[in-house]
């Protein structure tokens, strides 16, 4: 049997940066994977996603919290971004 570690693609000193819901769906489909950011002792950042089947009971009851979160922080800065294409320093010489 393979381990969580092994699926995932962990190392050993890998640390989670953070981990968010993004649910996606398509004609005749859904998925309701968590995504997991992780960054390496070498400082190297990836990617990995825990499907539905992966997660534990508190990640399904989190999930509904956390889905609308990401979508709320993602949307604010697309628009961030979108309405200040030459976002003036905060600070005197940046």
């Amino acid at each position: 049997m393979i381990s969580l570690k092994d699926r995932l693609h962990i190392q050993d000193g890998d640390i989670v940066i953070t981990a968010y819901a993004e649910s996606a769906a398509g004609p005749g489909w859904a998925n309701t994977p968590i995504w997991v950011i992780l960054k390496s002792r070498e400082g190297l950042v990836h990617i990995e996603c825990l499907q539905p089947d992966m997660q534990t009971r508190d990640m399904h009851i989190l999930y509904d919290i956390s889905q609308p979160a990401h979508l709320a922080m993602s949307n604010a800065v697309r628009d961030l971004i979108d309405d200040n294409p030459q976002y003036p320093s905060t600070t005197e010489g940046d």
